[in-house]
């Protein structure tokens, strides 16, 4: 069988995981998809409102043959920013931060503005404070949320939560695959 490249344009976005919402797109098992997403403000490659804030999702994508309880491997085969800005927040998730730590963080709750320096492949914060004015962070491109949708009948979780289903995990191993990981496994690489 011959495996499709699909090029997805989406026009619309989600901000919960269910199984309710109907497919943006139907694929066979090792099809690749081509598309773009928005970021957590919701904001496209221009800066242009698309989408409600929260962690908007691109598909949902329909697997043909998948059923409740397989397992399913996705290959994310190329990442790329697709900007010179990023948005983040001061904020730290409740799962890492102590009662105490937390009282004394009163400050948290601003939007942070970064700019991105692709060629040297660095973050700066812009508009930091004068400790923080040469502050840099490597870039390392991650997709944040990736989820399958929860079961039929289930409660449809929004985007911030993570669970069974995958979610809003911002793991910095969500990456692109590297290109040698099918030189060394003999897979075919989808990206070709």
């Amino acid at each position: 069988m011959r495996h499709q490249r699909h090029e997805f344009t989406p026009t619309a976005f989600y901000n919960e995981f269910s199984a309710t919402t109907p497919p943006a797109l139907r694929v066979e098992p090792g099809d690749t998809i081509r598309t773009k997403t928005i970021d957590a403000a919701g904001t496209d490659d221009e800066g242009v409102t698309r989408g409600k804030p929260g962690n908007p999702q691109t598909g949902p994508f329909y697997v043909v043959g998948a059923a409740p309880g397989d397992t399913l491997a996705v290959h994310i085969t190329r990442l790329r920013l697709n900007r010179g800005w990023a948005i983040s927040t001061d904020t730290l998730s409740s799962l890492v931060t102590t009662p105490e730590l937390a009282a004394r963080m009163t400050f948290q709750g601003q939007m942070v503005r970064w700019r991105l320096d692709m060629s040297r492949g660095l973050a700066m914060r812009e508009g930091g404070t004068v400790g923080l004015s040469e502050y840099s962070v490597p870039l390392k491109p991650l997709l944040g949320c990736i989820a399958l949708a929860p079961p039929v009948g289930a409660p449809a979780p929004d985007t911030g939560n993570i669970g069974p289903w995958g979610g809003n995990m911002d793991f910095n191993e969500i990456v692109e695959i590297a290109k040698n990981l099918y030189q060394l496994t003999g897979m075919p690489n989808p990206g070709n």
